[in-house]
């Protein structure tokens, strides 16, 4: 199905009127300021040539920011209102409230980000961040880059990933390819695993549950520190036998289940060696056992496997009384994916009986910050600089799939400064190059700035940036009947710009409002125009679209959030609507905590009509269409009924909603799991 997710064109727009008139007349209001928000970039580029975060007040953390090879958890940080970017943090206590299960589930209500889900857990997951295509976001665990090599594009599944090992998950929206290299042209998710707390020598967590579809979910945990040695430990489970994925309307439906098995283990070792000095050690594994249905059409005999292995080792030192901080680091994720179906009376010959993709990246990181000192008018200022070299391999085989054996590598430099001007503007720069082994390079940039202006109670922020995405494995050297490799692709490569305000005319309440726009070019597709087909840089994509917020605690008790984006994604060549890509998304929600021990959360997403592969289509198989708008809404509540110890209660798809988030595949219906967390 990943071949569905690239840019494709479709005939037909939103069927719902209203919300496309109101997203046209919000996308014509922004684009007035569409100038001014250039000039402010330009002013910025002009003042100061600087990088995207900025050192906060004792004791503030930073989204999503340089890799941990260069600044770590207790390093100089920033909170999101310094930083020029859409960012949301998804914290532990959220994850626990609102009852996610995987990472999916976690970006559920996230401004700018669509998933495209082929079913429940275990499904294949796909995102588009703010309009870009599903391989452009890339995924970090730890700030580690772990995008499957031997994908046919590179794109992650979010579908996964389960969340007991996971402190919290930081979303960045635009280009940061000026930070992290290949794929983040769309924006990037960092997936922060737990820490030992610092102040007890042991510490036990876990959680179990159980409920609709018979699935049980738990994870246990130790953790701690004794003397200049800290450890954590965490060991997960989950069991489902889920929902039929295919659509109750396909002729043949059958109900058939496809259910989900997931077991996962995380250890993390650190040592203290001296006041300056650290070494720290990562080992996360995880594998999954799933059916799944095909486009369509019930497939009953279809199944998969999917593991993954993440080691990373790093030391970090402090010099110069603390002002210099270096690290280097060294990582290697690999995955293998493994797909059997066999015939069956609905598919006597299956297109892909057999396939196993194996994928590794292996990377050396060294990166440092050195805290500068102050001058007249520059506070704050901080210049960071790094390089780095990974080697990813890929190799597939299999019936009826394309079969790459291949690797390549890839050196980059880097370097950046950020700082505060005149107690007013904090300012922000970053330039990159990778220079690959065997199709060339390329040199990225991101500039951006924050206003605060406290006495009004307005936020202005704005960024420009550019970013890449090389040429997969597959899409150079992969062979099939259908397919050859194309060795002399260039890489995808994008400009994006953003300009937003927040305004909090009293402490209960904040609006904003973010205009984001991006362009793209050379993008890869097949092009069947020869036999074999073959890949080739022939796509051209715009983004235009605003994302709209409103937070507001009425009570103390009590807080609401609300969030509208409107995108409008087109392929240059055709003029037509990008696949998967709704012009309006809607999210609302609310955290009510009436009495202390009680918390109740609530979350419900709108998506509108969106372009798709529509089945089944005229022709007996999927043609371009429009899938429909759909409703989810969930439900959680939390009772602590001692210091440790506390019950609760998610309800899923409370409606019983049975949207398509990707045509042909519904979402699981409604479910309740209950459970109990323990913290000693």
């Amino acid at each position: 199905m990943r071949w569905l997710e690239r840019f494709h064109p479709a005939s037909l727009r939103s069927t719902v009127p209203l919300l496309c008139s109101t997203s046209r007349f919000a996308l014509q209001a922004v684009s007035a300021l569409r100038r001014s928000a250039l000039a402010l970039l330009l002013s910025t580029a002009i003042a100061a040539p600087t990088l995207a975060q900025i050192p906060p007040p004792p004791g503030q953390t930073r989204p999503i920011t340089l890799p941990e090879t260069i600044v770590t958890a207790t390093g100089a940080e920033a909170g999101p209102e310094r930083l020029p970017a859409g960012v949301t943090v998804i914290t532990r206590r959220d994850i626990e409230e609102r009852g996610y299960q995987t990472v999916a589930e976690a970006l559920f209500a996230i401004p700018g980000v669509n998933l495209a889900a082929t079913g429940g857990p275990g499904q294949q997951t796909s995102i588009f961040t703010r309009g870009t295509n599903s391989n452009h976001t890339l995924v970090l665990i730890d700030g580690v880059p772990v995008n499957d090599a031997s994908a046919p594009a590179g794109a992650f599944d979010f579908g996964q990933d389960l969340l007991g090992d996971i402190e919290r998950i930081e979303v960045v929206r635009g280009p940061f390819a000026s930070l992290y290299g290949s794929g983040a042209l769309g924006g990037a998710i960092n997936l922060v695993t737990r820490r030992a707390p610092a102040d007890r020598q042991v510490t036990a967590f876990g959680e179990v549950a159980g409920g609709s579809n018979r699935t049980v979910r738990t994870h246990a945990g130790i953790a701690g520190t004794i003397g200049t040695f800290d450890y954590l430990a965490v060991a997960q489970g989950f069991s489902t036998r889920g929902s039929d994925a295919s659509a109750p309307r396909l002729a043949g439906h059958t109900g058939e289940r496809d259910g989900y098995r997931a077991a996962a283990g995380t250890i993390r070792l650190g040592w203290q060696a001296l006041e300056n000095l650290r070494f720290e050690g990562l080992l996360r594994w995880r594998e999954t056992n799933y059916a799944f249905d095909a486009a369509g059409a019930e497939d009953p005999n279809a199944t998969g496997n999917d593991r993954q292995w993440l080691g990373v080792l790093r030391g970090e030192a402090r010099l110069l009384g603390g002002a210099w901080t270096t690290g280097l680091r060294l990582s290697r994720s690999e995955f293998r994916r493994r797909s059997s179906n066999a015939p069956d009376e609905i598919d006597p010959f299956p297109f892909t009986p057999y396939s196993l993709f194996r994928g590794t990246r292996t990377a050396i990181d060294w990166g440092n910050r050195i805290a500068l000192p102050d001058a007249p008018g520059i506070t704050q200022a901080v210049l960071s600089f790094g390089a780095g070299h990974e080697r990813q391999s890929s190799r597939t085989r299999g019936e009826g799939v394309t079969a790459t054996d291949a690797r390549a590598g890839a050196y980059s430099v880097f370097t950046g400064i950020e700082a505060r001007l005149f107690h007013l503007l904090d300012v922000s720069a970053a330039v990159r190059h990778e220079e690959a082994e065997d199709y060339g390079g390329a040199t990225t940039w991101r500039l951006g700035a924050v206003m605060p202006l406290e006495s009004l109670g307005l936020r202005l922020h704005a960024a420009v940036g550019t970013a890449f995405r090389a040429p997969s494995l597959e899409e150079r050297f992969g062979r099939s009947a259908f397919v050859v490799g194309n060795p002399g692709l260039r890489e995808e490569r994008g400009t994006s710009w953003e300009a937003g305000i927040a305004w909090r005319p009293v402490r209960q309440v904040e609006l904003s409002a973010t205009y984001f726009a991006s362009r793209t070019k050379d993008l890869i597709v097949y092009d069947f125009s020869t036999f074999p087909g073959t890949s080739r840089n022939i796509n051209r994509a715009r983004v235009d679209g605003v994302e709209f917020g409103l937070e507001v605690a009425p009570i103390e008790a009590l807080t609401l959030r609300f969030g509208w984006t409107v995108t409008e994604a087109f392929d240059d060549n055709t003029d037509l609507r990008l696949l998967r890509r709704p012009s309006n998304t809607i999210t609302a929600g609310f955290r009510w905590q009436p009495i202390t021990p009680v918390v109740v959360t609530g979350e419900l997403r709108f998506t509108g009509a969106q372009n798709d592969i529509v089945y089944p289509g005229a022709s007996g198989f999927g043609d371009r269409g429009v899938n429909p708008s759909g409703t989810v809404a969930n439900l959680t509540a939390s009772w602590r009924v001692q210091e440790n110890t506390t019950l609760f209660l998610e309800g899923r798809n409370l409606g019983n909603s049975r949207w398509e988030p990707v045509n042909s595949y519904v979402l699981p219906g409604r479910n309740v799991l209950a459970g109990v967390r323990i913290a000693l």
